[in-house]
This record gives C-alpha cells, structure tokens and sequence, in this order.
C-alpha cells in the first residue's frame, strides 16, 4: 500500500539557525505532511562556531511538535556534503523570494560576534561551553535563571558577568556548572530565532514563549540557563512559569517607563537587584551570591560537584 504521507527535506549547517531557515521550513509544512530536516554535523570552526546541541535546540525551539519537525543528523566531518538529485524523480526544489534568501548565516554571526572583541566559541577554548562533560551532568537539573527588567536596567551585563564567572576554569573549577553556562540574551534572541517579530504584545508574548522553550531545551541537556529578556507582561510571565519554571530576578531600576517601553512589574520574583542603589559589581556580586546559593541547596547538584572534573 502507497503511504500519502508527503515529506520535504531541508539540509543545512543553521550555523545559526535563522529567520531564512524557518521560512524555509514553513513553506515546506504547507506543502507537505512534514519536514526532515537533516543537520549537518561538521567539525567546529569559525565558520561553524555552534555545537550541534545547540543547532538543535535552536530549531526545535522554533518548531516544538516533533512529529510534523523531526531533525536527523548527518556525518559531515570535512564540511563536504554532496547532495545529487536525480531528474524526473519526484523531487521538487521550492524557492524563496530574494529577500529572505539573501538573510547570510555569516552576517548574522558577525553581528553575534563582532565589536562585542569575543572569539568565536570553538570547541576547547577555555571560555567555551564544552559538551564533553561527564555524562552523568546531563541528567543534571540546573534552575533556569531569568533576569527580567525594562530596557536598560542592566540584565545583559549581569548575565554575562555570571557566563564569565562560570565559563571561568579559574574562578569555578570545581563546581558542576563550569564551562555549562548559556546565556540566552534578548538582543541576541532576535537576531536568530525572533528575527522578524516586532514590539506588539502578541510579538512578544512569542518571542519571550520561544526563549522560554529554547531555555528548557537547554536545561534538558544539562546546561545552568540564565535568560537576559525584558518579558515585560505579568500573563505572559505566568504562561513562561508554565513552560520552562524559571527563578525570576528583578531588576528594579527607575526613570525607564516609557510610553514604548511597557512594563509590569513582577509580584513575586526570587530576588529583586535595586540597580538605583546597587552598583554593577554589587548587582553581579549579590546575583552570583543569590546562583550559587540556590545551586548549593539542591541535592543533585552536590552530589554531581563531588565527581565533577573539567574537559
């Protein structure tokens, strides 16, 4: 019996994934059943700076249902992939208009790299996150952290100094979350996965719920989450709580409210950082205090830190 079942395959690096690559997608779902995606898995480089991990999770968090979305892996060692489609075959090849097919995967790193003086996150470098940990941290169930605040209260610096602390084989050599740590920032978020939504309620709502889904991929995987996003919206916060339970950090800062700039304040946060009062380093000192404190409680975590050793 001939199945009816029509599927379109989408092969690619997604080094990394972007607004292209889920049009892509989505004008293959309208025409098919579902896609198969098959992600190339290439040795890192600087032109292939994200770990195959991550690629994932990046898709799967724009495209949840795993049945209409399912993501296959290929080999692809030397970056040299041929792929022959024979003529009269049932194949189809679909276009996109050259708007969307001029969106560069080289661009857009650049923008996530430059001028901000990081190297690219290759594989062993000291401030990398590595994925060759002890398996066992991957059943490790780090707290998502998600710093939120309207723009300009600080969240992206605060983030990055804990990234720095942790990714720090000098400042946390022992601890289970060295070199774990994914900071997943606003700004960056929508130059990758967000990249066409706007600053309406609705836009947002979507982008803090693909951050949130992203952020729970993440931590499934056994990486400690802190998330820099305004998610400026009490309702939209409470269905976050839903998705992926994040500790919220407040960060409370005055003269902000603008009539662009929306914000409600959250009632009950884990810990509230009065930037009016704090200074950036007291604001990181306490926000570290405040992660390694929850960290230290929870049992699993202990036990994983006894046995941890670094890559």
């Amino acid at each position: 019996m001939t199945s009816t079942m029509k599927t379109g395959v989408f092969i690619g690096r997604f080094q990394p994934f972007h607004d292209g690559h889920k049009q892509c997608i989505e004008k293959i779902l309208l025409e098919n059943n579902r896609c198969l995606i098959l992600l190339r898995d290439n040795e890192q480089s600087e032109k292939n700076p994200f770990e195959l991990a991550k690629r994932k999770a990046m898709i799967r968090a724009a495209f949840p249902d795993e049945k209409r979305v399912e993501i296959s892996v290929v080999f692809d060692p030397g970056a040299d992939l041929t792929v022959y489609i024979g003529r009269d075959v049932g194949y189809n090849l679909i276009q996109l208009d050259s708007q969307t097919e001029a969106i560069s995967d080289t661009d857009i790193r650049k923008k996530l790299y430059e001028g901000r003086g990081q190297e690219w996150p290759l594989s062993g470098s000291k401030n990398n996150i590595s994925l060759t940990r002890q398996p066992f941290l991957a059943a490790v169930r780090f707290p998502i952290f998600w710093l939120t605040g309207n723009t300009g209260s600080g969240k992206t610096t605060l983030a990055k100094t804990i990234e720095t602390y942790f990714n720090n084989e000098k400042s946390a050599s022992d601890h289970p979350a060295t070199r774990r740590v994914i900071v997943l920032d606003g700004d960056e978020m929508r130059q990758t996965i967000s990249t066409q939504e706007t600053l309406t309620p609705k836009d947002r709502r979507n982008h803090n719920l693909r951050v949130a889904r992203l952020a729970k991929l993440f931590q499934a995987k056994g990486f400690l989450v802190v998330v820099s996003v305004i998610a400026p919206f009490e309702n939209v916060r409470a269905e976050i709580d839903g998705v992926c339970s994040p500790l919220w950090i407040y960060l409370k800062r005055s003269g902000l409210e603008k009539a662009d700039r929306p914000y409600e304040f959250p009632t009950h946060p884990a810990l509230v950082l009065d930037q009016d009062v704090l200074s950036m380093k007291e604001g990181s000192d306490r926000l570290l205090r405040y992660i390694l404190g929850t960290l230290a409680k929870d049992t699993a975590i202990r036990r994983s830190r006894m046995s941890v050793k670094v890559a």
